[in-house]
């Protein structure tokens, strides 16, 4: 950072207010004629480099796929890495802008870390390790509370998929609120997700299905078996 004058001050951030408050509304949550399309990113193999040619006919005959962005015909956007904005939040980090590859397919990145200050000296400081990609290995919140409190007990990330009117995800979800699990809630007919969606992520075609600490427990029957057991 060759500006100093950035470190210390305040960068109001428009959406924050709206963010940290729930009302900020994502992309996808917009109601439009058409359900959103899902994009997939293909990163380069190499951590730097120049890309010299593009064959993409493939994929775009590929059955579902709408286009295929890259440099040669995404949006115009703020070169990378303008000088009178370096140091500062709006410094672009232009996307699919030119051929070249800066950091292993995604530009310069921002260096991983995490830090514990008390009282104005810095205890312990977390570092990501410099090789390629961009690695979030000790940098996470997960890795500083177990410094803070090595006997801490996490818990659990609880995820269901449910649909309007459905009584056993109901009986579920009564059911993980008399346990004090909280949950996300991820509700077919909201924001394109379709049936195709839950089988796809979950292998199976009826609601509720659940999913605790990553592993899919299954329907209410399930759960209420596995909560006997807790």
């Amino acid at each position: 950072m060759t500006n100093p004058a950035s470190i210390g001050q305040p960068l109001d951030r428009v959406d924050g207010p709206l963010k940290v408050s729930g009302r900020a509304t994502y992309a996808a949550e917009h109601a439009f004629d058409q359900p959103p399309l899902v994009g997939w990113i293909v990163e380069a193999t190499i951590p730097a480099g120049r890309i010299k040619h593009l064959d993409t006919r493939a994929a775009e005959n590929s059955t579902g796929v709408v286009a295929v962005l890259t440099h040669h015909n995404s949006a115009m956007q703020t070169p990378f890495g303008e000088p009178g904005d370096e140091g500062r939040f709006t410094q672009s980090r232009a996307m699919l802008f030119d051929d070249h590859i800066r950091y292993h397919g995604f530009g310069d990145r921002s260096w991983r870390y995490s830090m514990l200050v008390k009282n104005g000296t810095i205890e312990k400081m977390f570092i990501e390790p410099d090789k390629p990609g961009d690695p979030f290995g000790v940098s996470d919140a997960d890795t500083m509370l177990h410094y803070i409190k090595p006997d801490v007990t996490l818990p659990a990330r609880v995820s269901l998929f449910s649909k309007p009117g459905c009584p056993h995800c109901t009986r579920a979800k009564t059911l993980l609120q008399s346990k004090g699990y909280k949950y996300e809630e991820i509700m077919l007919g909201a924001a394109g997700l379709s049936y195709s969606t839950l089988q796809a992520v979950t292998g199976r075609g009826t609601t509720p299905q659940i999913f605790i600490d990553g592993q899919l427990i299954g329907g209410a029957d399930e759960l209420e078996a596995l909560m006997a057991t807790r």
